[in-house]
């Protein structure tokens, strides 16, 4: 087994070291393997390269250990080897972020190298962990590659990890417990996508969303019913208000024809004075002491005082009128006087019959009427002065 002394820092690494500390980003680039031989008189802080590099390899993964110090990780394999050497020398290659690539440290084995056969020899991969300084450099990575993968190792690590600390900062609680992925107590200002308009999923609400849903909810209703206050007010706050105007429109006569079942009272004012008759003539139902159960043809109507006056249709496009006042009936009276139920009737004859009776009659009791000379003549011949 390889015998290597402590990575030293080379001139080039202090350089680096101290740029980062004053606020520089210091990338570590890659680890690099050779069988170089380091003479006495050379000294490593003045190395720029290694005497004879070999391979080099991406590396793994950084952490920093404090107290200035940090480890790097990286994996020997000779999968791309095409010839076999003694592994002597190790180097560590970083930069300044924007700047150029230097050897930041070095170490050499000597005489205590392991020999590395070609491809031709497969071996294991070998996991090496190297502790370098980096001061009080606060801004360090390393720059991965392609040719880079994680080891077992790296996952076991990563599992128990304390605190992960992604680069991104995408995550970096410890130890999150499940239900804070259920139930996450947010902070700050979280965003989400906003949902088209009519979305009706899983997907999370965001403000612009819920605002864009009550703007077509109202959708320009006037200004006193925009609120669920406002129209809760204007329907009474009646959470059963269809029932209610169903119910109420159920008891309203209906205009193109209803059965009435109960009585009609009009009251005495200007409104129920108005005609329950076609509309083509005006009427008024009541009028002080007196009653028109007729619908006139002219406005205003004649004032009749104490008087009721009926019209019937005649049958030809006209009326017979009759007109009753505390005098009697003004009429042309015709038909009978009397009815069955009428026990003082005249014997079922009529007015006018009546009426040529006693005219036949008169002529039996005055024959003749002599004013000049005051003789009257009776019917039987008798002459009286």
């Amino acid at each position: 087994m390889a015998q290597f002394p402590i990575l030293r820092l080379t001139r080039a690494g202090q350089d680096l070291v101290g740029m980062s500390q004053g606020g520089g980003k210091l990338i570590f680039v890659r680890a690099e393997l050779g069988d170089g031989q380091l003479g006495e008189a050379e000294s490593v802080e003045m190395l720029h390269a290694l005497k004879h590099r070999v391979m080099q390899l991406p590396l793994q993964g950084y952490l920093n250990e404090g107290n200035g110090k940090a480890r790097l990780r990286f994996v020997v394999d000779n999968s791309a080897l095409t010839s076999g050497f003694f592994n002597r020398e190790v180097g560590i290659v970083a930069k300044i972020e924007g700047g150029e690539e230097k050897l930041y440290a070095y170490t050499n084995a000597g005489n205590y190298a392991d020999y590395i056969p070609s491809k031709d020899t497969p071996i294991d991969s070998e996991i090496i962990d190297l502790h370098i300084v980096i001061g009080n450099a606060t801004h360090v990575t390393i720059e991965t590659q392609n040719g880079a993968y994680a080891t077992r190792i790296e996952f076991d690590d990563h599992r128990t990890a304390p605190e992960l600390d992604h680069p991104e900062k995408s995550v970096h609680k410890k130890h999150l417990h499940q239900d804070a992925y259920e139930s996450p107590a947010l902070t700050g200002t979280p965003t989400a996508p906003t949902a088209g308009r009519g979305t009706n999923n899983g997907q999370i609400a965001s403000t612009a969303f819920v605002a864009q849903a009550i703007a077509a909810l109202v959708n320009s209703a006037p200004g006193a019913l925009d609120t669920l206050q406002e129209l809760a007010a204007a329907l009474g706050n009646d959470a059963n208000f269809a029932a209610t105007v169903t119910n109420a429109l159920a008891g309203k006569v209906s205009k193109s024809g209803d059965t009435i079942t109960g009585a009609l009272k009009f009251d005495e004012n200007e409104n129920t004075e108005m005609s329950i008759f076609p509309a083509h003539y005006y009427h008024r139902l009541f009028d002080g002491s007196t009653t028109y159960v007729h619908a006139y043809d002219t406005l205003p109507p004649p004032r009749k005082k104490t008087m009721y006056e009926i019209r019937v249709a005649d049958g030809e496009g006209g009326f017979i009128g009759h007109l009753f006042t505390p005098e009697g009936l003004h009429s042309n009276l015709k038909g009978k006087a009397d009815y069955a139920g009428n026990a003082d009737h005249l014997g079922g004859q009529s007015l006018q019959w009546i009426v040529d009776q006693i005219n036949a009659a008169k002529t039996g009791i005055v024959a003749g009427n002599l004013e000049q000379n005051g003789w009257v003549k009776f019917a039987n011949g008798l002459i009286v002065q």
